[in-house]
């Protein structure tokens, strides 16, 4: 069976192999949604600014408009990377300019629609042929413009159980982390898991939080780290 971050290569996989124009990736911050689509995307030999550009936060709907509109020099597979992207959908406009960006007119393109009022910048027009990928932590799936973005191309919600996470955050402590032995490592990951059964704090995160705090008072760590799981 597949682990979910594997999923989430996998349909990753099937945007770069051009099969859905997009991808929506819902979950708690703290769950490597980031992570892995930026890794699978350096492990499908993709290049950033060259195969695939990446924004996170806020954009207004006209900047929104001018990246999507870039996005169309890169190299194939061409893919727009959105993190953090709550406050873009939360934009009528910009929703509206991502549902063009996705979903072909009958005659097959793509087209995507900026029309000013004002005399300073002039209406525009262009047809999309690039892909999107979306990274958020909520979103509203009530909303009817929400809902027919998620219709045109893949959803994913990814939840991890505390049990997920331990098993991830173990694998990674296998990596080097400053001048922290493999022993001290695996000390802290046995801590981390001790304490965290009933915690809704937990994440990837906790553990270079645990290692900081390792380095910072090797004789208290465990007490702070405590206090942040509680």
């Amino acid at each position: 069976m597949l682990k979910q971050h594997d999923i989430l290569r996998k349909f990753v996989l099937g945007v770069k192999m051009e099969l859905s124009n997009s991808l929506i990736v819902i979950g708690e911050a703290g769950t490597g949604k980031t992570e892995t689509i930026l890794n699978s995307l350096k492990e499908l030999k993709l290049k950033e600014d060259e195969h695939y550009k990446f924004i996170n936060n806020y954009s207004s709907p006209l900047e929104l408009y001018n990246i999507v509109k870039s996005v169309n020099d890169l190299k194939s597979p061409k893919i727009l990377v959105i993190d953090d992207g709550e406050e873009i959908l939360n934009s009528s406009r910009s929703v509206g300019i991502l549902r063009s960006a996705l979903w072909s007119t009958p005659d097959g393109k793509r087209k995507v629609c900026w029309h000013s009022t004002s005399p300073k910048i002039e209406s525009q027009v262009f047809e999309f042929t690039g892909r999107i990928i979306f990274l958020v932590n909520k979103l509203n799936l009530k909303n009817s413009l929400i809902k027919a973005l998620v219709s045109r191309g893949l959803f994913y919600h990814i939840e991890l159980s505390n049990k997920e996470l331990i098993e991830l955050i173990r694998e990674r402590s296998k990596e080097k982390y400053k001048d922290l032995a493999f022993g001290q490592r695996k000390s802290i990951v046995n801590y981390i898991e001790k304490i965290s059964k009933h915690s809704d704090k937990l994440t990837l995160r906790t553990l270079t939080q645990a290692y900081n705090l390792f380095i910072l008072s090797p004789n208290h760590w465990q007490e702070l780290l405590s206090k942040t799981l509680k």
